[in-house]
């Protein structure tokens, strides 16, 4: 089998080779003519003579070849042979690059370029049979020109450079493609001549025999029981072939099935027999079936392709299948054909191609994180500085009322900026999974049920079911966020009112909590893209798309999963599940937030924003504390040593010197140093403090930071 089928292809190879060859020359003539003006001439007639030396060779090659009958056995000869030709005519092409090469015109050069080009593209459908042809070619073809464009180092030059090789990877990976597919077919070929010759000579068989019947009358009954046992024979080398063997008329009709026919398509032969093949179809394919298929195998003689079936239980069969017309003396001509279920290989690739899908999601989704987590930093510092001067207003101005109410205007939308942060936080899963406590999340809901009562349009019915107490490790002020994100989005779409359900119960060792309505829906895109940051399908203004985003991350650090079901004009339910924990565990008490003021003592802050630190240093003061700041940790380390602080308020990320290595320098110089690190990270976050680096502060600040967290905090420390 591997000689015959290297000889099969080596026989394509030379069939073709004679319109290669002349449309060589002839495209070397024209190259020459075009050129002729921009070039040496003695270049262009040696180039051209070459050619013809070559394309003579060839010629002769291709005459020894037609005068000779090609066997697997010498099949080796004529290969090494039509390669080394090629090979010298794509080194005669490739030399045009460099001898040819008009240097004056950039349009000659691209025309130039091009031809190569379509050089390349002609082996590729002539040549792709044996890739080593192809490669004989195609590399000598075109990688002069190539490197000449790329030394050539002007713009247009190295673009024209880039896009040869792209082209000629391009042209490369189709002549692979069309190897494939022509080798598939050729090996296809030999094993379905092979079943037809077979099945060819049986039949000849059998009609030899019934001739016989006729002319030797005594001896019927001998053979009749020949016949009854040949057809046996071939009946059931018929059907014990796995793959489908059929017949049908030029009219589409089954003539003949195999066993394997049948039972695919769920019916016995008899029942197929004299049925139209389109029957059987899916309705898409029956149209070509009959107005195209049948007209091409008329007119070519064979026909192969991929088609869809459906079996009388419904089943869809992917088919791939090699038809050829039979025509045979004094007998109506019939078509012969074999087929392969390949179902289980096209739904393999398709669930590749989901999985693929799911792996981009996935890494879209974290590279999204990454970036709201960037974003979310930076916009904290903003928030720092923001916040305080609000406060520093409060304290400089308590007694002008419009500045206090300016200053709780900002404070209040410094907040809603926060909550913003907060749910990108969430969402970019980069602030460290919080200390957890026991949370009792029927006593949320119920919040959430009483808020969104009092808050939403009357027209909606807000319905709560919570059969059972529910406990789970979390935060508060998160699970209290993503109830109240989802239910303003089922709010959002019932514009004309509708039903809110709010429903918690234990279900297989978790939480699960249920959000539905009775709104617009989403339709399959919108629900693939719900949980992207900034996706919102409401117009400007009228929502951040960030609610579900933000829902996302934060079920997720609590390790929990979130679920979305929804059709268009049906409503929308979220599932939520969270794992239980015990209820027995005490909550700690939050920190009154009260202001407690200083004695005097020193407060260094280090911030490499101007702003930050001369707002600190003004609050810190009103606070009754001496302040200074710097900008820099090798200023804090000098500043320290001269002025000894009683506390150092140190920013985690700075330039050239972080806090962690200040702190450290600090630290060597005084080890009873006082230290609070603030930071527009989380503490345990990637770029917070770890667990070796935390013996070096006595606390960690998260901005913006609030003025009575701060004065606690700075009070704690001073003891």
């Amino acid at each position: 089998m591997p000689d015959r089928l290297h000889a099969a292809r080596v026989r394509q190879l030379y069939n073709q080779s004679h319109i290669g060859i002349v449309a060589s020359l002839a495209n070397s003539i024209i190259l020459i003519a075009l050129l002729w003006d921009l070039v040496p001439h003695s270049a262009s007639i040696i180039w051209v003579s070459v050619m013809v030396l070559i394309t003579a060779l060839r010629y002769a090659l291709f005459y020894r070849y037609r005068r000779s009958s090609l066997t697997p056995s010498n099949a080796g000869g004529f290969s090494v042979g039509f390669i080394i030709g090629v090979s010298l005519y794509g080194m005669v092409w490739g030399s045009s690059g460099i001898f040819l090469f008009p240097s004056g015109s950039v349009a000659h050069q691209a025309f130039l370029a091009l031809m190569l080009g379509g050089m390349v593209v002609g082996a590729a459908a002539v040549f792709s049979i044996v890739m080593k042809a192809y490669f004989a070619f195609a590399l000598p073809a075109l990688i002069p020109i190539i490197v000449r464009f790329f030394l050539l180092g002007d713009d247009i030059h190295r673009a024209m450079g880039g896009m040869g090789l792209l082209a000629g990877i391009i042209i490369s990976y189709i002549a692979k493609r069309m190897n494939v597919v022509n080798v598939s077919s050729i090996k296809l070929q030999f094993e379905n001549i092979g079943l037809i010759e077979h099945l060819a000579t049986e039949k000849d068989r059998i009609e030899k025999t019934n001739e016989d019947l006729k002319s030797q009358i005594g001896e019927r009954e001998r053979v009749e029981e020949a016949l009854r046992v040949s057809e046996r024979r071939y009946r059931n080398l018929f059907d014990s072939i796995s793959d489908f063997i059929y017949t049908h008329d030029l009219e589409g009709r089954f003539l003949t099935v195999n066993r394997a026919t049948a039972q695919t398509l769920g019916y016995t032969s008899s029942e197929l027999i004299g049925r139209p093949v389109s029957d059987f179809m899916l309705p898409k394919y029956r149209q070509a079936f009959r107005h195209q298929y049948l007209e091409q195998i008329k007119k070519r003689g064979f026909f192969t392709g991929v088609s869809r079936y459906v079996s009388s239980d419904g089943t869809h069969h992917y088919v791939e299948y090699r038809n050829i017309l039979v025509r045979q003396d004094g007998n109506e001509p019939y078509v012969s054909g074999v087929g392969r279920d390949i179902t289980e290989r096209i739904e393999a690739e398709i669930e590749v191609g989901k999985l693929e899908q799911q792996l981009f999601q996935s890494q879209k989704m974290e590279a999204i994180g990454t970036m709201a987590g960037g974003v979310a930093h930076n916009f904290r510092n903003i928030l720092a500085v923001v916040s305080m001067n609000s406060e520093l207003i409060r304290m400089k101005y308590r007694d002008e009322r419009a500045l206090q109410e300016i200053a709780d205007v900002i404070s209040n939308y410094s907040k809603k900026g926060e909550q913003l942060i907060e749910g990108l936080m969430h969402f970019s899963r980069r602030e460290s999974k919080k200390d957890y406590q026991p949370l009792n999340l029927d006593e949320v809901i119920r919040e959430t049920y009483e808020l969104t009562s009092i808050s939403f349009d009357k027209m909606i019915n807000i319905h709560l079911k919570i059969p059972e107490p529910l406990t789970i490790m979390g935060d508060h002020s998160g699970i209290s966020q993503v109830l109240i994100n989802l239910c303003t989005n089922a709010m959002d779409a019932m514009p004309q009112g509708g039903e809110l359900h709010m429903e918690a119960k234990e279900e297989g060792g978790k939480a699960l909590v249920i959000i539905s309505d009775t709104g617009e829906g989403m339709d399959k895109a919108t629900q693939e893209r719900c949980f992207d940051p900034f996706f919102t399908t409401k117009e400007v203004n009228k929502g951040t798309g960030l609610g579900l985003s933000t829902t996302y991350g934060i079920v997720k650090e609590h390790g929990g999963d979130v679920h979305v079901y929804s059709e268009l004009g049906q409503g929308t339910t979220f599932k939520l599940t969270f794992p239980l924990a015990s209820s027995d565990m005490h909550i700690p008490e939050e920190s009154s937030g009260k202001i407690v003021r200083g004695k005097g003592e020193k407060v260094l802050v280090v911030d490499d924003e101007r702003e930050m630190c001369r707002v600190m240093e003004e609050l810190l003061k009103r606070l009754g504390y001496k302040a200074a700041y710097v900008r820099s940790g090798n200023s804090a380390i000098q500043k320290y040593k001269s002025w000894r602080p009683d506390v150092v308020l140190l920013d985690r990320n700075m330039p050239e010197m972080d806090g962690v290595s200040c702190s450290e320098q600090i630290m060597d110089y005084d080890p009873n140093a006082k230290i609070l690190i603030i930071s527009g990270y989380d503490q345990d976050g990637p770029s917070g403090i770890d667990g070796e680096k935390k013996r070096l502060i006595k606390g960690y600040l998260t901005k913006p930071i609030e003025m009575g967290r701060l004065s606690e905090e700075l009070a704690q420390v001073l003891g």
